[in-house]
């Protein structure tokens, strides 16, 4: 199932949880919120679901894709995904060689 399916066939309860929080916020604790829309993706295979105040959606799908899922007023939904890109390349000089000034 894609993302826009699983969101689509779910469009009704994540309105439902945006109207509810934007009416409740004040009395509300917001980790009820996100344990509700990690109960919507986590069952699809999407890991470290993170939801913001203004209900946007970030989470890894199995391919390592990171998805970005904006809810919006007026029921616009936006989702996007890409594979993120990590350059993990760093030179790391111990301190005798900063002080002879050797390159690695």
């Amino acid at each position: 199932m894609t993302l826009a399916e699983i969101v689509e066939n779910n469009i009704h309860q994540i309105f439902s949880l945006q109207d509810r929080w934007e009416d409740e916020k004040e009395y509300e604790d917001f980790a009820d919120y996100v344990k509700a829309i990690r109960l919507i993706l986590q069952p699809h295979g999407y890991v470290g679901v993170r939801l913001t105040k203004k209900f946007t959606i970030t989470a890894l799908n199995s391919d390592a894709n990171k998805v970005k899922i904006q809810i919006g007023k007026g029921g616009k939904v936006t989702i996007d995904e890409w594979k993120p890109t990590v350059d993990r390349t760093r030179t790391i000089k111990t301190p005798a060689e900063k002080r002879s000034g050797v390159e690695l």
